[in-house]
């Protein structure tokens, strides 16, 4: 994926159009390719000094190195974007085209917002349902991202984690038992595979050979035992058919066995952080919040519904998409025809205390929904509200 691919597919989740590159971004887009070559350069070398397992190792450090690129890559992209010029030539326009009464809206808010509107009774502060709705809705926000984050970190983490983790290497205390694969060079009859180790106090027991899923290949997969009486350091193993004879030009895969004294000294050799610190598997940690953030998320939802029904008994709807241009924004909310919102109807645009902050001309009209402008002279956001009332108007 090249750097042009992340600014297009930045701008299709933001609903754009086609991307408008800056200069800043040009330069951006030249070092993320370079990146991204060096990157499968550097992963075709380091695979290609086993090449018996060119394909899993080529892949292991290439999407090591990829993945973060990519996240990086979305990041500069996104930062390094032009913003749209909010004064000059095109604010000047835009407030020539302006109706004279939102011009002396503007400059009645300015010299003093506080009076010059009424604040809509629903949107005043701690007023009833609607505030408890709103209070709500930003602290499962609040939650759902801290839970989402958390699943990223921890996703993150165990990839990287799985990466710098060697395939032949394994890690376990004296007395226990875990299950380990390996590679073979064709396939064997179970009965045909025994192997050698290092120590008679490592016993490996191969309950089957399949061909791998991923990457193609022939594997063998069984259930390694250490005893109890075993001392802590490295040994090796090797699974091989009866009757192998050594070849230098085909030598057998070495399984490095690592064991410690206690789980003090095996935690602090997983590669995963998380694992160092709490001794929980990074993928605990994702089937822990990944539900909780989707709870989260469904009560928002709830809520949201609940709050649009509140506003809409009001005459008023939330700002939910923001699109800005190059000298205006467009905007969606949640009045239709339903609501008595027609074509070319002004309304007023309130940030989310209530303060009156312009007005937007509707567009374009449906059932439920409106798309509707409004101009630099007026910030929007997403939350603030649209509303059909008419006390909005300068006193």
């Amino acid at each position: 994926m090249s750097a042009r691919g992340f600014l297009f597919m930045l701008k299709c989740i933001e609903g754009g159009e086609k991307p408008q590159v800056n200069k800043r971004q040009r330069i951006a887009q030249v070092i993320l390719n370079v990146l991204i070559i060096a990157e499968l350069c550097v992963s075709v070398v380091l695979a290609g000094r086993e090449p018996e397992l060119f394909t899993i190792i080529f892949f292991k450090y290439f999407f090591m190195m990829l993945i973060p690129t990519v996240i990086l890559g979305i990041f500069a992209l996104k930062l390094l974007r032009t913003r749209e010029p909010q004064t000059g030539t095109a604010g000047h326009a835009a407030e020539r085209e302006m109706p004279k009464a939102t011009k002396t809206a503007s400059r009645i808010r300015q010299r003093n917002p506080a009076s010059a509107y009424a604040i809509p009774k629903i949107l005043a502060r701690g007023h009833g349902e609607f505030a408890r709705m709103s209070q709500w809705k930003n602290v499962l926000l609040k939650g759902a991202a801290l839970f989402l984050f958390i699943t990223f970190v921890s996703l993150i983490d165990s990839c990287q984690s799985k990466f710098r983790t060697p395939l032949n290497v394994f890690h376990v205390l004296p007395g226990a038992a875990m299950e380990i694969s390996g590679p073979l060079e064709k396939i064997v009859p179970i009965g045909e595979l025994t192997y050698i180790s290092t120590s008679d106090l490592i016993r490996l027991s191969i309950s089957e050979v399949r061909t791998g899923i991923w990457f193609g290949g022939t594997m063998w997969i069984g259930r390694l035992t250490v005893s109890r009486d075993i001392m802590p350091g490295e040994y090796r193993l090797m699974v091989i058919p009866e009757g192998y004879r050594p070849e230098p030009e085909k030598p057998v895969p070495v399984m490095l066995v690592n064991v410690y004294q206690d789980h003090r000294s095996l935690r602090q050799s997983f590669k995963s952080f998380i694992r160092r610190v709490s001794g929980i598997p990074p993928w605990g940690f994702v089937a822990f919040c990944l539900p909780l953030a989707g709870l989260s998320l469904g009560a928002v939802f709830l809520i949201s519904r609940k709050i649009e029904y509140l506003l809409a008994r009001e005459g008023m709807a939330e700002v939910y998409r923001v699109r800005q241009g190059e000298t205006r924004y467009e905007i969606a909310f949640g009045l239709g025809k339903r609501h008595g919102v027609a074509v070319d109807r002004r309304l007023a645009l309130l940030d989310k205390r209530g303060q009156f902050v312009g007005t937007v001309v509707v567009q374009n009209v449906s059932e439920t929904d409106s798309l509707a402008i409004a101009d630099f002279k007026s910030e929007v956001m997403p939350g603030y509200i649209v509303s059909m009332s008419n006390n909005q108007s300068p006193k």
